[in-house]
């Protein structure tokens, strides 16, 4: 969910088959990701998002 303002979101306590989210303040983007799976989920919105660059390997060096 994309808004800065406060969010709810009630998953299925009556209704497993119900999600209702609400927010606020504002309009909002709401992205629902289904999948089979944890890894499924995560694939696809590494999908919409791309993914993370590494860091320089200079900055993985032990400080301590």
């Amino acid at each position: 969910m994309d808004n800065p303002s406060q969010i709810l979101m009630y998953v299925g306590f009556n209704n497993a088959n119900r999600v209702m989210p609400g927010i606020r303040f504002w309009d909002s983007d709401i992205y629902f990701i289904a999948g089979d799976n944890a890894p499924d989920v995560v694939t696809t919105f590494m999908s919409f998002i791309g993914t993370p660059k590494l860091k320089p390997r200079y900055s993985l060096v032990n400080a301590a």
